[in-house]
């Protein structure tokens, strides 16, 4: 009975594309996210945004005051940061990060 409790979260999963839409979702916000950061002129892209994952270089300053604002960024070492993107990310939470960046 246990098998049939995780198979019936994986179908959800799979129908329909769900997973399909929610990695497209991700990306796109992660995409839309390294473009608004970049545009702060406080970090540099190290990568083309081909995924919902970004790598950016930045300041000590700028990844304190990410960290104080409880956004989860992780070192890489050298400056460079990596962020992830899940699905549900908001144009708000996007808005916020970018001001934070902004404001350090």
């Amino acid at each position: 009975s246990k098998m049939r409790f995780a198979a019936s979260q994986l179908l959800a999963y799979v129908e329909d594309d769900l997973w399909l839409r929610l990695g497209q979702r991700a990306n796109t916000q992660a995409a839309k996210l390294a473009a608004e950061l970049t545009a702060t002129g406080a970090v540099t892209l190290l990568a083309p945004v081909e995924a919902n994952g970004i790598f950016l270089r930045t300041s000590d300053v700028v990844f304190a005051a990410l960290a104080r604002a409880n956004i989860l960024v992780q070192p890489r070492g050298n400056g460079v940061v990596r962020l992830v993107c899940r699905f549900d990310i908001t144009d708000r939470d996007i808005a916020r990060c970018v001001k934070v960046v902004a404001a350090s």
